[in-house]
């Protein structure tokens, strides 16, 4: 009977589900995490394919009290995965139990203790927020005996629910789990087909699911390591699958088993179905060591070759003092299984990992450095290539576009064939447990190559080929048409900087030297600038001295083209009427003194407010008509005076706000000059290619609002790739969540392909936050470090995409017309623009492909007869330190109306019309 109760509520529930839940689109089906289309041995995740990589303090993460920094810290470090138990045992004291305890001390398995589920919910939605990969372990077999089994709810001496007696569970399992003489694990109707715990069980389960169905972003393994009977995994699997199906998702489900011998019959019950497994968790061959782990791994890859799927290793094991080998193991077995082929690589909790600790935060970062060089998703183990190898010597990946990545555990010297594969090779050196860049040295091709660690340590080598071309097949073509008939953007504004610098002091020789010399280096069309009312006396009095270094930078950036747009930091709240009349006034006598006084004539927009804020951050988003007062008021004053200052709405950020524009446009357009918001890319990895059509989707939104108004300009005031906004180094640390990471080159180009998708949109203008970092002695509790160079009291040290945006706000000026560009890549991007009174053009290429492209370039009409070729290479990013950008690496001669060259893999490249000597 209570069987029969159990399956009606179950088909109740299932019921409801199906009548509550909406199915996915294709668009989200596609953004879920899943085997990659392309390689189903990787994953893919919100459209892309990625590596899982992680480490993690913690099994259960979801029961830490310091989650939220944790995450932070992985994410910084590179990682993008984690392992989740759902363990309740008390093995750190923070940990609770998911089920309501009585006053009695004894539990209630009808009854939830909301704390559990709630920090269930919040690891949910915290790695969702940084696109952290999350598998679940539903059930772990150390929960449920020994020690913990004494405490445990399910327990028959610890609830209310059921006895010994009628549950037949006893008060105690003293044995190793191993020894699966536990019959928790027997419930099931083709087990033992207990109908008393079996419910709870299923209770348990479907409340796991009830939140994490909510989300895209969650594997699901039924359990850790388990020797238990074949039925108990399948038993779960399909009732976690059917429950998803009710909600309308697709997840995808595993067993991990706990064999060491990946050959063994436990191992063939997941390997061999993949109609009920969608990937495979093969952690415990991280019990193996040197080449027989190796060989292991290599062995499933070939055994499921006929239905190739994800194989995730969630365990790294190995730490000095550990029980299952020592930190150097621990990473010879991350690094083997990453050029193995795996699809996700995790080292393991303290003490049997190495947790998030110093050496695994350094292999993450130089994992991250290899992947800029190598896309695994596109490459193969090649250990087989290697000649003159001994045994744990080396281990080696290789792609289709020349790359070799080979890790070394020990010092070695191996050979490489390239007999048949010419072409001038670069030999790049890493230190894995740092991600330290070593030295590099070229090589040439057309024979075997013989690679020597050049320290008695282990050692990632990175053979990359560089010139010439090695098996650039058919699918690395891409044909790119630009019509200069079709106009998207009659009249382009450029793109430019925020400029805060004219407000930190500093001397005459470091603003000169330095921060003007770059600026004009730069050469940016745009800049965005702060109004400089007074703090102590908004709208009543100037600030002579922030007001002359405003002039000043404004008269320098005349000289470069610069066009500027100011608005107000913190504006004061102002009383209807007369009080903000005189407001009024008093803006347009600083715009007026500004433009006609001290000459500053490219101050062209202006916006009463910053991101909407009053009285606090944001503020006027919900009090419109109190923004349109003010600029209603600003408005008539300027047209009083005849003062040529448009005046910008809203500048809304973030861009949930952007409904403000559309507010604006249908309620002040009579009054506003100009319309525009803010955009940061903070839910995207440098990494990911996704970004540019979200950008692209939203840029075209904004331009065409202001096209529909009589083609009024959008500008874009600020944009930047994701922040970090926490406490570091005894501060509140204001920056780009990238910075001094292995992504920070790869920002570069993030930035810059969003520019593109900017001019694609029509987009009139747009500023990268900031040009510089705020100086050290800023602030003693606050830093701002957003720049494309830092300024720490004079260290000017530049960061990687200095040299990329650099490229597009020098050869991409104000008053060129930017034209339509069709690609036959949808990841390979390109814009293009033209002077039409100087027959200049600039076309901007940014390759996201994980290999090089042989690029077919096109002109319709107008075509040049050669354009000077700029390159900016995230994996060898130019290291000059004067401000300078790189050089050209040649002229591309035009034939026919086309141009051909080679992109390389996440490579941006300019071409522009040579320049007069």
């Amino acid at each position: 009977m209570q069987l029969c109760l159990s399956t009606a509520c179950a088909v109740l529930l299932l019921t409801t589900l199906a009548a509550a839940a909406s199915s996915e689109t294709a668009a989200a089906r596609a953004g879920r995490i899943r085997p990659y289309e392309a390689n189903p041995r990787y994953w893919q995740y919100r459209g892309q394919p990625i590596l899982l990589l992680g480490a993690s303090d913690d099994d259960n993460l979801f029961q830490m009290p310091d989650l939220e920094a944790h995450l932070d810290a992985m994410k910084a470090a590179g990682a993008n995965y984690i392992r989740n138990t759902m363990s309740d045992r008390p093995d750190l004291g923070y940990e609770i139990h998911a089920f309501a305890q009585r006053p009695d001390g004894r539990y209630d398995l009808d009854e939830w203790n909301e704390e559990y589920w709630s920090r269930f919910e919040t690891m949910l939605r915290l790695t969702h927020e940084r696109g952290i990969i999350v598998q679940i372990e539903v059930w772990d077999r150390f929960d449920h005996s020994r020690d913990p089994w004494k405490t445990d709810p399910f327990n028959p001496a610890n609830n209310v629910n059921y006895t010994h007696e009628t549950s037949g569970l006893a008060a105690e399992y003293p044995d190793h789990p191993g020894r699966n003489v536990q019959p928790f694990f027997y419930t099931t109707p083709d087990q033992q087909n207990n109908t008393v715990v079996l419910p709870y069980q299923q209770r348990f389960v479907d409340k796991m699911l009830s939140y994490a169905l909510k989300y895209d972003h969650v594997l699901y393994c039924m359990d850790n390591e388990t020797s238990g009977g074949e039925q108990w995994g399948a038993y779960w699997a399909e009732h976690i699958r059917a429950k998803a199906a009710a909600a309308g998702v697709e997840v995808c489900v595993t067993e991990m088993w706990d064999a060491w011998d990946l050959t063994s019959e436990q191992h063939g019950r997941t390997l061999d179905h993949p109609e009920r497994y969608d990937f495979a968790d093969v952690s415990q061959n991280n019990q193996k060591s040197g080449d027989a782990h190796w060989n292991n791994f290599q062995w499933v890859r070939s055994h499921i070759a006929d239905r190739p799927r994800p194989l995730n290793t969630v365990k790294t094991y190995g730490a000095d003092g550990g029980r299952y080998g020592d930190t150097a193991e621990a990473l010879n077995r991350w690094w083997r299984h990453i050029l193995g082929g795996a699809a996700s690589a995790r080292f393991h909790r303290p003490p049997s990992g190495l947790g998030l600790s110093a050496p695994s935060i350094g292999a993450l970062k130089a994992a991250r450095t290899v992947l800029s060089f190598i896309k695994p998703w596109q490459a193969e183990p090649a250990t087989d290539r290697l000649t003159d190898r001994q045994e744990n010597e080396a281990y080696a990946m290789a792609d289709g576009a020349g790359t070799h990545v080979l890790y070394f555990p020990r010092a070695g010297s191996v050979g490489v064939d390239l007999r048949d594969r010419p072409g001038h090779y670069e030999l790049r050196w890493l230190d894995p447990a740092t991600g330290r860049r070593g030295s590099h040295v070229p090589v040439e091709g057309g024979e075997v190559v013989t690679i020597a660690t050049p320290e008695d340590k282990a050692l990632v080598a990175i053979l990359r080929l560089v010139g010439g071309t090695w098996r650039l097949g058919r699918d690395a073509q891409t044909a790119v048409t630009i019509d200069p008939t079709h106009t998207i953007n009659g009249d382009f504004g450029g793109f430019g900087f925020h400029a805060f610098f004219p407000f930190h002091p500093t001397d005459d020789e470091h603003y000169e030297k330095v921060l003007t010399r770059r600026w004009k280096e730069l050469r940016p069309s745009f800049a965005r600038m702060t109004h400089t009312w007074s703090y102590e006396h908004p709208g009543a009095q100037r600030d002579p001295e922030r007001l002359g270094r405003l002039v000043r930078a404004c008269r320098m950036m005349a000289e470069t083209g610069t066009q500027i747009y100011l608005t107000t930091w913190n504006p004061p709240v102002v009383e209807a009427g007369e009080p903000r009349e005189a407001y009024a006034r008093a803006v347009v006598d600083d715009l007026e003194y500004l433009i006609r006084d001290a000459g500053c004539t490219n101050i062209r927009w202006y916006c009463m407010t910053n991101e909407l804020t009053l009285d606090s951050w944001g503020a006027l988003g919900s009090d419109l008509e109190t923004f349109r007062d003010y600029h209603r008021l600003i408005a008539a004053e300027l047209a009083r005076r005849r003062l040529n200052v448009a005046l910008l709405a809203t500048d809304a950020s973030p861009v949930e706000r952007w409904d403000s524009i559309q507010w604006a446009a249908d309620n002040m357009d009579d009054i506003t000059g100009a319309y525009g918001g803010h955009h940061y890319l903070g839910g995207y990895h440098p990494d990911d290619p996704a970004s540019y059509d979200e950008m692209l989707s939203r840029f075209a939104w904004g331009a065409g609002v202001a096209r529909s108004k009589g083609n009024k300009p959008f500008i874009i005031g600020e944009f930047g790739s994701k922040q970090f906004d926490g406490s570091r180094e005894g501060h509140r640390w204001d920056s780009c969540f990238w910075w001094d990471s292995p992504a920070e080159p790869m920002v570069g180009v993030q930035i810059t392909e969003a520019m593109i998708a900017a001019m694609n949109a029509g987009v009139y203008a747009l500023a990268y936050w900031t040009f510089v970092d705020f100086p050290a002695s800023y602030s003693d509790n606050y830093a701002n470090r957003w720049g494309v160079f830092q300024w720490s009291d004079h260290d000017n040290r530049i960061r990687p995409p200095y040299f990329a945006i650099g490229l597009m706000t020098r050869w991409f000026q104000r008053g060129m017309r930017v034209v339509a560009v069709t690609s036959d890549n949808a990841l390979v991007r390109v814009a293009a623009a033209r002077e039409d009174g100087t027959q200049r053009w600039s076309v901007a290429v940014v390759n996201r492909r994980a290999v090089p492209v042989n690029l077919a370039l096109a002109f319709t009409a107008d075509a040049p007869a050669a354009l000077e070729k700029y390159i900016y290479d995230p994996a060898a990013p130019p290291t000059l330190t004067d401000g300078s950008l790189q050089p050209s690496s040649g002229r591309v001669e035009t034939a026919g109306g086309k141009l051909s060259d080679i992109i390389g893999p996440g490579c941006l490249v300019v071409y522009t019309t040579p320049q007069a000597p």
